[in-house]
């Protein structure tokens, strides 16, 4: 069986794309937030190639138990067929597939050479012009890729 193939097969187990509402990737699992947990058919689910348990994680959300192996391929091929990608149903790509993006910080340490802090995982960039040319390349660069 394909990734896919294992991946279309626990779709259909946890009650189709209809019940899901969100999908992430643990070191071995398959996580799925669902509408309706009691729609999965457990017995299938045990049955499909690959699975190797299940997991009640909360009121409506469900680990199908894969192993380190198998399990990054499946949950790609999930995001592919639910079109859910990353945590709690977001439609942004996961972070693994996100560019980096920065937020960057200008804080002048020592008059006329700011030093500049960056970090990752912040929505936008928002450059500060100063009066220094290295820091202004700087900021170019950064906002290039």
């Amino acid at each position: 069986m394909s990734n896919d193939d294992i991946a279309a097969a626990v779709l259909e187990c946890i009650g189709g794309f209809s019940n899901v509402t969100g999908n992430s990737l643990c070191a071995t699992r398959l996580r799925v937030s669902l509408k309706d947990a009691s729609s999965v058919d457990r017995n299938a689910l045990h049955s499909i190639k690959g699975v190797l348990g299940l997991a009640d994680r909360g009121e409506n959300s469900i680990e199908v138990v894969f192993g380190p192996n198998l399990v990054k391929g499946v949950y790609h091929a999930f995001e592919r067929l639910t079109g859910l990608f990353g945590d709690e149903g977001s439609a942004e790509p996961s972070p693994a597939r996100q560019p980096v993006k920065f937020q960057v910080k200008i804080t002048p340490e020592t008059p006329g050479r700011p030093q500049v802090q960056a970090t990752t995982a912040r929505p936008s960039v928002t450059p500060t012009l100063v009066e220094d040319d290295d820091t202004n390349a700087l900021l170019g660069r950064l906002l290039d890729d």
